[in-house]
């Protein structure tokens, strides 16, 4: 199951909240194309979307218990299911499914509000007890699947997508404006906040229980950084055993699997791997650019080649006319990260043959990738130099070219480094991790309601996150804001938008949260080791698996050429959304300063890629979703897609 959505009234459920609930059903279709459940009773009225992967016999929906009193509707995967169901049995009680959803209305009735902390998965949850009249929403640890709320005296309204949300017409249509802040700054926003005023997003790790209109919430797990095992030889051993064993059991599914092939450490120690577990070639799929020095399609060649996987590569071209809009309506929000454009076109050419497939995505937060984490030791280092050295390297950076499209501008990162290299962890990675730098936005913001989003720092929405645990290092502090901030906020939802987007399932092995905990707990000495030596064990790991030269390859992510493009092929498109009139007439930001940022950035005086697509997005955003949102997609169910509905009766209860 990949979609999901309800209502619960505060009295009685009305027949126009129940066809609110298909509406809201129609709108997640794409999460879901193979069969929709619905269930209602006095109350409320839910439904799924179900796209098969396990079990894939149609007509069982809804999920419930033996005597049809617990419901639960399931978006993601439960991989320890099959151990659950034979404990399960063993304790009584019976299935009428094959598949994994069914263990949690089970495990339910054994431990109450605790079962979710018998489940190993990505999942986002909703599970009704009709006896109590009372919904539990849970989401999974690390916040892979996504899960949504609104709530006002008359309903409780939850969605697997806010465009589900909004199906009801009685919810407004408010911008968060503290969160647009927020996500100009970060990229994302941190939840429980959305860009939509009133409307909110579970946080990982959560669950949330709504009962006699009382909504209350809590955390049912939590990473414990604290470092408790020694570096030593076994650990390599160790480390390949546990990414083998989470990367295997995500390969459990009753149609067609493949893995996402980026040319990255992370990527190809899971190809490698898996082929050697597995009976016949692998299916990959890489997406490159014309851009050489942004593509890595000749590395993912060399790994698929070398592990003779069924290899699917595709060249994506600056295609923004066709892609734009439907980005925005896949996030339902503005977005900073512009690798949702290949992301949607990796997993278009993935779905034409897979219905799941394998990405590697959380490597660079468990094992410290990211330049940010090495910048963080180097500017401890520099802190210690002369003052008049330091003075004199800041002063010399100003005069480097910071203009430039490359993938790694020299100049500007070095700029960045020691303008506030001597501030302090947090201060430092708020700064280098902004995505609009404060000053830019002091300059353009001139709405009211903006302008007092300011007043927070851009520590602040980051110091829960760096303050959690006691006695761990700063690098694990860092780690856990990498985590729970930028990779919950951003490139998960990207991967689940994108690729939901096209139904197709993403499973993340480096997400277990076993595998998660048991590195956490490993020294910074086998994650960082000095200022070029990152994902130390990891590539102790991949030594074994992988040609010697791929170990050390500079890294790419999975960024597009960005700078070059706003410069050229979409320049135009730029100036037409930023400098029309709807755009000015809003008066959100200083014309002027948005159209000096235009032309500093098209004449390369200044690299402003990141901030003018940001502003673009925002305002197609506007566009779509405040100024006149509409119904995208039919309140109908498509023709082929298998309809059941389930109400209990007295005589079931």
């Amino acid at each position: 199951m990949c979609g999901i959505a309800g209502i619960v009234a505060r009295h009685r459920i009305t027949q126009n909240q129940r066809r609110v609930v298909e509406s809201m059903c129609a709108a997640l279709e794409h999460r879901g194309p193979d069969e929709i459940g619905l269930m209602q009773d006095d109350v409320a009225s839910f439904g799924v979307r179900r796209l098969a992967v396990i079990d894939l016999q149609l007509g069982q929906l809804p999920i419930r218990n033996e005597n049809e009193t617990v419901f639960a509707f399931l978006n993601g995967e439960i991989y320890n299911y099959r151990e659950l169901r034979d404990q399960l049995k063993r304790q009584g009680h019976r299935f009428r499914t094959q598949g994994d959803a069914e263990v949690i209305v089970h495990l339910y009735e054994e431990y109450g509000d605790a079962f979710v902390d018998h489940l190993d998965g990505m999942f986002a949850i909703a599970l009704w007890d009709h006896l109590q009249n009372r919904l539990l929403l849970v989401r999974d640890r690390l916040g892979v699947k996504p899960l949504y709320y609104q709530a006002d005296h008359e309903a409780f309204r939850f969605g697997s997508e806010i465009k589900a949300i909004l199906q009801d017409p009685v919810v407004r249509r408010e911008p968060n404006y503290s969160a647009i802040d927020e996500m100009l700054t970060l990229g994302t926003s941190t939840a429980p906040a959305t860009v939509f005023e009133g409307v909110w997003q579970l946080p990982p790790a959560s669950v949330l229980t709504y009962e006699d209109g009382r909504l209350t919430t809590r955390a049912y797990w939590q990473l414990d950084r604290t470092t408790r095992i020694a570096a030593d030889d076994r650990l390599v051993q160790e480390a390949t055993d546990r990414i083998r064993t989470a990367a295997m059991r995500r390969m459990v599914s009753d149609v067609p699997v493949g893995v996402f092939l980026s040319g990255g450490l992370d990527s190809a120690t899971l190809v490698a791997l898996l082929s050697r577990e597995s009976n016949s070639p692998l299916r990959t799929f890489s997406i490159g650019f014309d851009e050489a020095d942004y593509s890595e399609l000749a590395a993912a060649r060399q790994v698929a080649k070398l592990f003779g996987t069924h290899h699917r590569e595709h060249i994506v071209k600056p295609d923004i006319e066709s892609c734009l809009e439907p980005l925005i309506q896949h996030h339902d929000g503005p977005f900073f990260d512009s690798s949702a454009f290949p992301m949607y076109h990796l997993a278009r050419i993935a779905r034409e043959q897979v219905t799941v497939a394998l990405s590697g995505d959380g490597g660079d937060e468990l094992f410290a990738g990211y330049d940010i984490f090495a910048a963080d030791k180097a500017a401890e280092w520099f802190r210690q130099f002369p003052y008049p050295f330091r003075k004199l390297t800041q002063w010399g950076a100003r005069f480097l070219n910071s203009a430039g499209d490359e993938y790694r501008n020299r100049g500007r990162v070095l700029q960045e480094f020691v303008r506030v290299a001597e501030q302090d962890p947090l201060a430092r990675y708020a700064h280098w991790a902004a995505k609009m730098k404060r000053d830019i936005r002091e300059q353009l913001y001139c709405d009211s309601k903006m302008k007092a989003a300011l007043l927070a720092s851009d520590t602040s929405r980051l110091q829960a996150f760096y303050d959690e645990g006691n006695g761990i290092t700063r690098l694990s502090r860092l780690l856990n804001v990498a985590t729970r901030g930028e990779l919950a906020g951003d490139m998960l939802v990207k991967v689940d938008r994108m690729s939901m987007a096209h139904s197709l399932e993403v499973r993340s092995p480096f997400l277990d949260h076993h595998l998660v905990q048991w590195v956490a707990s490993l020294p910074d000495s086998v994650k960082l080791r000095g200022l070029r030596s990152s994902k130390v064990l990891l590539r102790k790991v991949a030594a074994d698996l992988l040609p010697k030269e791929f170990l050390n390859r500079p890294k790419r992510g999975f960024s597009i050429p960005l700078a070059r493009w706003l410069r050229t092929t979409w320049n135009s498109k730029l100036r037409e959304i930023l400098c029309d009139s709807r755009t000015i007439d809003r008066h959100l930001f200083h014309q002027p300063v948005i159209e000096k940022m235009i032309d500093d950035h098209t004449q390369a005086r200044r690299n402003c890629a990141r901030e003018l697509w940001t502003l673009m997005t925002l305002e197609v955003w506007m566009r779509m979703y405040i100024d006149d949102f509409g119904r995208s997609v039919s309140d109908l169910p498509s023709p082929q897609t298998h309809v059941s509905s389930f109400e209990p009766t007295r005589a079931s209860l």
